[in-house]
């Protein structure tokens, strides 16, 4: 090749240049990020503990982030983040603490990638060898059996209208029941309830039990307290004396054995 040719080729520009991998775009200001999380993770404490913040007291809360760079922001601005939900939310915790790695079952996530536990450590309900029961609480509603008996290894229990079978909690749904008026809100697939190993019976409301569908809807009554159920993905866990609150006002009483 000769010396022009040579020279021609380095100096001549590129028709196509090389594509940049993209860079990831992280968070510019660090309290700015930490506002934003916090603002999202305060709406959804004050949406899962409404009316019963004292169960935040003296506990620690279990941020999980999958990404590792936000992870370590947030733990940069530890103190700062456990202080906003303190004064400026008014969430009584003790401490705040990162987990990365899957965000367990057991997690309520409340952003894209994040999610919380409290008491991490302490289980909400027994062992895999529980049992529990519902029953109608307060003549709310009727159901096609006096009582339901659920285990631990019995799968997951569909509860609905007419609902009936091996792992289903029926209402009924005769227009000649007296309490007719309270059951025909009550969707055919309208919740439903597992267990979870390490947490115990979960709570999970289907679509069809949410305020989407008009009338229907779905809340847990606990201490005084009220919780609205909306999201499919979110597992609530039961305690014993919960009301689990379907429709307008069928009332299914909650106990463990």
């Amino acid at each position: 090749m000769g010396l022009k040719k040579i020279i021609k080729e380095i100096f001549s520009p590129i028709s196509e240049p090389q594509k940049e991998t993209p860079v990831k775009k992280e968070p510019d200001d660090a309290f700015q990020y930490v506002d934003e999380v916090v603002g999202n993770l305060s709406a959804q404490l004050r949406k899962f503990y409404a009316g019963r913040r004292n169960e935040l007291t003296g506990e620690t809360l279990y941020i999980w982030v999958v990404d590792d760079n936000k992870r370590k922001l947030l733990g940069q601005c530890h103190d700062r983040l456990l202080t906003s939900l303190r004064d400026d939310c008014g969430m009584p915790v003790a401490d705040v603490a990162m987990k990365g790695g899957p965000i367990p079952t057991n997690a309520t996530e409340f952003y894209d990638g994040y999610a919380f536990t409290v008491g991490e450590s302490t289980p909400l309900t027994g062992n895999d060898g529980e049992k529990a029961t519902i029953t109608i609480h307060n003549g709310k509603g009727s159901l096609l059996k006096p009582e339901y008996s659920l285990t631990a290894n019995g799968g997951r229990y569909n509860i609905g209208r007419d609902a009936n079978g091996e792992n289903s909690i029926g209402i009924v749904g005769d227009p000649g029941d007296p309490n007719y008026e309270l059951n025909k809100y009550v969707r055919s697939r309208h919740a439903n309830i597992a267990f979870v190993g390490g947490v115990g019976f979960c709570l999970f409301v289907e679509y069809d039990g949410t305020r989407v569908f008009g009338n229907s809807r779905t809340q847990l009554f606990r201490n005084g307290g009220v919780l609205e159920l909306d999201n499919p993905k979110q597992a609530v866990p039961l305690r014993d004396g919960d009301i689990i609150v379907l429709g307008k006002s069928v009332e299914l009483e909650w106990k463990t054995k």
